[in-house]
């Protein structure tokens, strides 16, 4: 039910990316066949990152389970195969734990992290499409974010949790509980830089 958000046209991503002022936008093989070959994905994505190229903005790959691109690491791969200047990661919390990623591999490959977005998880429940606020399940996120926070001090950190939960809430409300959460996180981040 959620295909019709990511199968827009490409040119309204340019022009909603121009709109909000967007410096970048995000990728992933949504939906995309696991057995899809790697060379074809380098092709489309490097076609891709010339156009966004030609507008001004950059392209972060989202990793998922269950395509071709399913692993930060794979993620790397495919931007060092492509070759272009203006593709980086997308970097989910979720994903990583989804995928047996560990906070070894965003510090192996941080340098390529162009965005971040965090939500939380119980691991027994895991593949639950409701996801949880930062601190409400028990991912390291202090550690899986510190180190893009040090590679990369000026980076939004961002949120994507789609709840029930935050949904029932009114939008100051649920916008409120996001912020907390995301607050709380980087305290525990910086904290340490400051003692």
């Amino acid at each position: 039910e959620v295909r019709p958000t990511f199968t827009v046209p490409e040119d309204a991503f340019f022009r909603a990316a121009e709109l909000v002022g967007s410096g970048s936008i995000n990728m992933m093989h949504f939906g995309g066949d696991p057995l899809t070959p790697f060379d074809a994905l380098v092709e489309s994505t490097g076609a891709i990152c010339r156009r966004a190229a030609s507008h001004g903005l950059k392209i972060v790959f989202e990793f998922l389970p269950f395509t071709a691109i399913a692993s930060i690491g794979e993620t790397a791969r495919l931007i060092a195969a492509t070759g272009e200047d203006n593709l980086g990661i997308m970097f989910d919390t979720r994903h990583l734990a989804r995928t047996g990623g560990a906070v070894e591999d965003v510090c192996n490959h941080v340098r390529l992290i162009g965005a971040v977005q965090v939500s939380d998880l119980f691991w027994e429940t895991r593949e639950d499409p409701n996801r949880l606020l930062p601190g409400e399940g028990e991912l390291p996120l202090a550690a899986m974010v510190a180190p893009i926070r040090a590679a990369h001090p000026d980076l939004p950190i961002g949120i994507e949790v789609f709840s029930d939960r935050l949904d029932a809430m009114s939008p100051r409300e649920a916008a409120v509980a996001a912020v907390d959460s995301l607050k709380q996180l980087m305290q525990t981040i910086d904290q340490p830089a400051r003692a």
